[in-house]
């Protein structure tokens, strides 16, 4: 089968066009990227500030049985903000408490824990492995909570029309950038 043979002042006619089309190509591109922005910041939000707990209903129930739970940090940020959960009364509508389990002016490794002996929450280092479930852990220091987390940043919550408990965790920065 005969091939076609193109001159050399066409190959290179050819191959200028093309790098010319991915010239424009690139430029096109950075004076979009360049314009995106307008020298405003923009904001990165990754995901929701506000938390399902799940159905009200049986939260209040398992803490009206077991005391308030404890959730490792749910805000996406590291171990650093832990939240407490506790529930009073009999109306699963109301009376909740949901916290930051962690005492003010602690080191960054002292959580809290519910301790059922004494129906409060300690302050307890973290080591090696999890707050412990009785009172064998190291105390960072002699103050303790109430049930309903009075002294401690309170987070905001709500019950949905459909019984789904929400905290909104607030206080996550969004990343800002500026071309």
């Amino acid at each position: 089968m005969p091939v076609e043979q193109r001159s050399t002042s066409n190959q290179f006619r050819t191959a200028g066009i093309a790098m010319l089309m991915v010239g424009a190509g690139l430029a096109l591109v950075l004076v979009l990227f360049g314009q995106g922005g307008g020298g405003e910041p923009s904001t990165v939000s990754l995901g929701s500030d506000e938390f399902a707990l799940g159905p009200a209903a049986q939260r209040a129930e398992s803490i009206a049985k077991q005391g308030p739970f404890l959730l490792s940090d749910v805000s996406g940020r590291g171990q650093t903000r832990p939240i407490a959960v506790s529930h009073e009364g009999p109306e699963p509508e109301f009376g909740w408490a949901i916290f930051e389990a962690k005492a003010p002016n602690t080191p960054d490794n002292c959580f809290l824990r519910w301790d059922r002996t004494i129906k409060r929450f300690v302050s307890e280092e973290i080591g090696d492995s999890a707050v412990s479930a009785d009172a064998s852990g190291k105390r960072c220091d002699d103050a303790t909570f109430p049930q309903n987390g009075e002294g401690l940043r309170q987070l905001p919550w709500e019950v949905s029309d459909d019984g789904i408990l929400f905290v909104t965790l607030g206080d996550t920065k969004p990343t800002t950038t500026t071309p």
